[in-house]
């Protein structure tokens, strides 16, 4: 279906028209005048990928014939179209006294692509990911942030499940705007997702991570990952994927608060290295509840009650929100396009500044942590689980 490229959605009724993919292409004249030469010069039977095709739309009678050209140049690939005009019904001119004597005029025309093939790879996407299934759970400031990037990857199918509604306070560190208070998250950013990358195949479901008890539907992706930040859920989930011998790769995302950083660990089925390796404390060896990646230590309030809102939050910014969710998403397209096939680990720093001032404490590992955004192996020798 052909339509102006002034106005994408007038259509171009045109009567015939036909596609020809040329094998090689003669630089385009500069001045309309010479279009009609350069284009006999060019559309000849020996550059057609397919000499007969000019032949089949010359036994048409039309008023006008759109001719849509594409070829292989230095840089990429070369799409446009010319349109012949008669006043007259006639057949394609094939030469340019026939052009001539009929009174044909020809019209060059931009083409617009609106295809899979050609859009995802323009927009720094993979196609290789259109048939990835991918299950996020939760769609907060960072899950959503995910969703977003997840997409824009090429990732073909992505389910997202949270049982959060959109509120005022999210507005500043959430994908979402003001349209959607009240919303369901999940299903708000599957339906803008879905307007924004059209061969995605974006759902949204109302669910908690611990209503996720059914290993059969978990195995059906390809990647679950877990933008929750609650390490507590987030381990008993982890103790039953172990008891049920689930077998799909599982990504789990965390924010720390006050810029002090974030972290994201992929534990992958069959491969040393688990969730639990994340949560061994390096004094008992035995899981602790808070993890050994942290930058910030434990034991300390880290929560906020802004202007007496009644609601407490954790301090971190939008900024720092996308950053980490394109640290997981990075990690997550790396599995999922087969780049990484261990068990890993990656973190970023921040300064800890913000947490300087808020009088917390930091962990050893923060002031001694110069890995920032470099995947590791998630492994923990003394992981009980899995280590030995």
């Amino acid at each position: 279906e052909l339509r102006k490229w002034t106005g994408w959605n007038d259509r171009l009724y045109g009567e015939s028209a036909i596609g020809i993919r040329l094998k090689y292409i003669n630089p385009a004249p500069t001045v309309a005048e010479s279009l009609s030469t350069w284009y006999f010069n060019t559309v000849t039977p020996s550059a057609l990928t397919c000499p007969n095709a000019l032949g089949q739309l010359s036994q048409r009678k039309s008023k006008e014939h759109w001719v849509v050209l594409s070829a292989e140049i230095p840089d990429g690939n070369t799409l446009f179209a010319v349109r012949w005009r008669s006043p007259a019904k006639g057949r394609l001119p094939m030469s340019e006294d026939d052009a001539l004597a009929r009174r044909w005029e020809v019209v060059p025309y931009r083409v617009r692509s609106l295809s899979n093939a050609s859009l995802v790879p323009r927009g720094g996407g993979s196609l290789d990911l259109g048939d990835k299934s991918v299950l996020l759970v939760g769609c907060g400031s960072v899950g959503s942030e995910v969703a977003c990037s997840l997409t824009s990857a090429g990732v073909g199918k992505l389910t997202i499940a949270d049982f959060d509604v959109m509120s005022e306070e999210n507005l500043y560190r959430h994908t979402l705007s003001l349209k959607h208070i009240g919303s369901l998250k999940s299903t708000a950013v599957a339906e803008e997702l879905a307007q924004k990358h059209p061969w995605a195949e974006v759902r949204g479901w109302k669910d908690r991570l611990e209503a996720m008890r059914d290993a059969s539907k978990l195995n059906g992706f390809d990647l679950v990952v877990i933008a929750i930040g609650s390490p507590t859920v987030e381990r008993a989930f982890a103790e039953y994927c172990v008891d049920e011998g689930v077998e799909v790769a599982i990504l789990n995302c965390w924010l720390e608060g006050y810029g002090i950083g974030g972290h994201a660990i992929l534990s992958l089925p069959n491969s040393l290295g688990c969730w639990y390796c994340a949560y061994t404390d390096p004094n008992t060896l035995k899981p602790g509840l808070s993890s050994n990646l942290n930058f910030l230590a434990e034991n300390q309030i880290f929560m906020r009650n802004h202007g007496g809102c009644g609601t407490q939050f954790l301090p971190f910014s939008g900024i720092e929100a996308r950053q980490t969710a394109a640290m997981t998403a990075t990690l997550a397209v790396r599995f999922l396009s087969g780049e990484l096939g261990e068990s890993s680990r990656v973190s970023w720093r921040g300064d800890g500044s913000a947490a300087k001032r808020a009088n917390l404490k930091t962990t050893y590992r923060h002031r001694h942590f110069n890995e920032s955004l470099q995947v590791l192996p998630l492994r923990d020798e003394n992981c009980g689980h899995c280590g030995n």
